[in-house]
């Protein structure tokens, strides 16, 4: 049964005898050194492992070491993945000159005490004050970075412009035009903004409804969707991860390696532009044994993305991999870590299965040629490097291509060998076969043979007519 007006009222506890009706934020506290992050990443009254003064000091951002956490210092991220999209370069975090994973920093940097001595200036893409930043204009905070468009004609980008953001250093402002937007409090303004809703003149144009727009994402008047909204995050349009599928393992007889393979998904069928691959002999991948980052400037076909790698026989290693898609002309967003289980893979890690190449270890075939190119009639040394893993002894067979060729008899059973070449051609190609008591593997290279050079061709002397 209802209680009606009987109900007790709703309240919501912040601590030190404060309270607020439910739907209501509880009230920051002051600053004081005796406040820290909780676990929901709120500053709360009491001490803490994370001191801090403000509620921006428990958003989550990247450490120097790449992880996602409160206080981290660099670009503000919500999960590990997000920081390894990031370069690390010097930042000021509360004051001090710090080197972490943030592409919106100033110098690249390697550790804290590159940024040390570098004095702050305001950063041109990005508008922060950053140590090492590119415009030579110093500042002592971001604030002083920040510029908007002023509704007067001609626009000017000033600090606290109520319009588009700009740029002091160019005349960002000219370029925008007059459209409709919402102040912070939700009062309609014609203000230069190319991420605007309706074009305008003045502000008794801006009387339409305030709707999302698509290109910004942004709450406008006469936005171009039919999404009603009455700020921006209501604007946000959601693009799901990329995921990566199918993890298999495909062995590559007489090489040595074997072929890591996934394949791409993406729901709203964005392109791949890169790929991490990790593979160690731990499942907690603190220091990998092998690491390949592969940046696509075409997708793969098909999706598929392959990756050679020489791992031992009999050895059990764990692997993952991450893949990001390329939204729009700059933008991306990283997949979950994707770890092999022997199937089609699994974003769990505790399902994660170790991958072992087991069977007989083939004969790697491999070779040199010297010199290459050779001359007529000189000899050309064939140097052998293969691998043999048999307890017995390996077998050689060499085909020079001339004058014979697979699977006629071999010129040569020796583990090295040499050969001469008597009649000049584009290429030749020789041929070693490496065989133990089970398996035999052939790899070849090709030899261009050139005539004799001019000091043995006559001297030819040009003798004047009027001489």
């Amino acid at each position: 049964m209802p209680c009606g007006k009987d109900c007790p009222p709703c309240i919501i506890d912040c601590g030190e005898g404060k309270t607020v009706s439910c739907g209501e934020e509880c009230p920051a506290p002051p600053p004081s050194d005796k406040n820290h992050c909780n676990e929901y990443g709120k500053c709360v009254a009491g001490k803490g492992k994370i001191n801090c003064s403000k509620p921006e000091d428990c958003e989550s951002s990247c450490k120097i070491n790449f992880q996602c956490k409160p206080g981290g210092g660099g670009a503000v991220c919500s999960e590990n993945t997000d920081c390894l999209l990031e370069g690390k370069k010097c930042v000021l975090n509360n004051g001090v000159k710090q080197c972490r994973p943030d592409n919106c920093g100033g110098k690249e940097c390697g550790v804290d005490s590159e940024c040390e001595s570098l004095e702050t200036f305001c950063d041109r893409d990005c508008k922060k004050c950053v140590p090492g930043g590119d415009t030579g204009i110093e500042c002592s905070s971001d604030v002083e970075c920040q510029y908007g468009c002023t509704a007067n004609n001609p626009a000017q980008c000033v600090f606290g412009g109520a319009g588009g953001i700009c740029s002091p250093y160019s005349n960002d402002c000219s370029s925008q035009e007059l459209r409709c937007v919402l102040n912070d409090n939700g009062s309609r303004q014609c203000i230069k903004d190319d991420c605007g809703g309706e074009i305008c003149s003045t502000v008794a144009n801006c009387n339409q409804t305030p709707t999302c727009d698509s290109k910004c994402q942004k709450c406008v008047p006469g936005g171009d969707t039919r999404i009603p909204c009455s700020d921006d995050s209501i604007c946000k349009i959601v693009n799901k991860r990329p995921e990566a599928k199918n993890l298999n393992v495909v062995n590559k007889p007489c090489t040595g390696n074997v072929s890591f393979q996934w394949t791409y998904s993406d729901g709203e069928n964005d392109p791949e532009y890169y790929a991490r691959l990790e593979i160690d002999n731990n499942a907690d991948f603190l220091y990998p044994e092998f690491i390949e980052d592969i940046k696509y400037t075409y997708p793969p076909a098909l999706n598929l993305n392959q990756q050679l790698v020489p791992v031992k026989y009999n050895v059990g290693y764990y692997w993952r991999v991450m893949v990001l898609e390329r939204i729009g002309i700059s933008g991306s967003q990283a997949s979950e870590w994707t770890y092999y289980d022997g199937q089609s893979g699994t974003t769990n890690p505790e399902l994660a299965e170790i991958y072992i190449k087991t069977g007989h270890p083939d004969p790697s075939p491999r070779f040199t040629v010297s010199p290459n190119p050779a001359v007529v009639d000189t000899t050309v040394n064939f140097k052998n490097s293969s691998l043999c893993y048999s307890d017995s002894e390996c077998n050689y067979k060499w085909w020079f291509g001339d004058p014979h060729t697979p699977p006629e008899s071999p010129d040569s059973t020796n583990s090295s060998a040499s050969h001469s070449y008597a009649v000049k051609k584009t290429y030749y190609t020789a041929t070693l076969e490496v065989c133990d008591e089970q398996q035999c593997c052939p790899a070849s290279r090709d030899v261009t043979i050139t005539p004799k050079g001019l000091k043995d061709l006559p001297i030819w002397k040009e003798i004047s007519p009027f001489w």
